[in-house]
């Protein structure tokens, strides 16, 4: 998601702003919103940023909206997403990890989608 995409979201459906617990950027009134319509009431919000092979990695894992511990390690470090995904019952297949069992890797440039919020 775009942070001018959320916000103008969360201002149309008029969703009230709360505090955000989790360190995920877009953890915002309407990715719950959204996660909400089609979770079963838990769900996960995952972040990644590389460049060049490097980048972070951030998760955070929501059980009818509260944020549930992943683990005592930090949520920002590399295969967090992964942990959270595993967390809401996402099960790796054979020479896969749990973000490629689920075809993430094909989703990895949203810029063109956002334009019109920059």
């Amino acid at each position: 998601m775009d942070a001018g995409y959320c916000d103008d979201w969360t201002e149309r459906l008029d969703l009230a702003y709360g505090p955000n617990g989790s360190e995920v950027i877009f953890d915002c009134p309407f990715a719950h919103h959204v996660a909400g319509i089609g979770a079963a009431g838990e769900y996960a919000l995952i972040e990644t940023d590389y460049f060049g092979g490097h980048g972070d990695q951030v998760a955070a894992v929501y059980r009818k909206g509260v944020e549930e511990p992943l683990f005592a390690s930090q949520r920002v470090r590399r295969g967090a997403i992964n942990d959270a995904l595993r967390k809401i019952g996402v099960r790796a297949c054979k020479g896969m990890d749990e973000f490629d069992t689920l075809g993430l890797g094909r989703h990895r440039d949203f810029d063109h989608y956002f334009e019109r919020y920059e």
